[in-house]
C-alpha cells in the first residue's frame, strides 16, 4: 500500500497532464472509440504503468475507465456489423471477415461481459433457518408422541428409523 501511493506520487509529479480533467476526458473519450489503453499512453508519450496507477487510485477514474471500456465494446459490435456489410457487398472475404469478427467478438466480451459475453451467469441466493426447521420437527413430533404414534425421525424428507411410543 505504501508503495503504491509512493508510486502514484511518483506518477503525479512526473506527468502533470494528469491532473488535468480535460486530459482525462480526451483520454476515456479514445478508449471509448475502440482503442487500448495502452495504445493510448503510448500514443500520448506516457508509460502505461503510470497512467493505470493513476487510473486505479481515483474512484471516479475508475468510473470513467469501466464506462470507457463499455463504450469501447459497443465501438467493437458496431464494427462487427460493419464488416458483416462489406462481406455481404463482396468486398471482404468471409474468411478474413470471420477472423476480425470472432476478435472483436472477444473483445466485446472482455470489455463489457454482462451485455457481450456467452457465458450467462446465474446466482441464487437460497436462505434455511435450521432453527425454525427444528422446531417445526420438534413440534411434529411432539405430537406424533400426544397421540400415540410411533415417532419417525426424519432425515431430508425420508424415514430414518421408526420407535415405538
Amino acid at each position: 500500500m505504501n508503495n503504491e501511493l509512493a508510486t502514484s506520487k511518483k506518477a503525479k509529479s512526473c506527468w502533470p497532464v494528469l491532473k488535468d480533467n480535460e486530459f482525462w476526458d480526451e483520454f476515456f473519450f479514445r478508449i471509448g472509440n475502440g482503442e487500448s489503453l495502452r495504445g493510448v499512453s503510448k500514443d500520448l508519450g506516457i508509460p502505461f504503468q503510470t497512467v493505470w496507477s493513476a487510473i486505479m487510485i481515483d474512484e471516479a477514474r475508475k468510473a470513467s475507465y469501466e464506462d470507457a471500456r463499455m463504450s469501447r465494446a459497443h465501438y467493437h459490435a458496431a464494427k462487427i456489423e460493419e464488416i458483416l456489410e462489406e462481406v455481404e457487398s463482396g468486398r471482404i472475404e468471409p474468411q478474413v471477415a470471420r477472423v476480425s469478427i470472432d476478435a472483436r467478438k472477444w473483445l466485446a466480451a472482455k470489455m463489457y461481459p454482462k451485455f457481450f459475453s456467452d457465458r450467462v451467469q446465474l446466482q441464487h441466493d437460497v436462505t434455511v433457518d435450521v432453527r425454525k426447521q427444528h422446531i417445526e420437527e420438534l413440534r411434529r413430533l411432539s405430537g406424533e408422541r400426544q397421540e400415540n404414534k410411533p415417532l419417525r425421525f426424519l432425515e431430508s424428507s425420508r424415514v430414518v428409523s421408526e420407535m415405538p411410543p
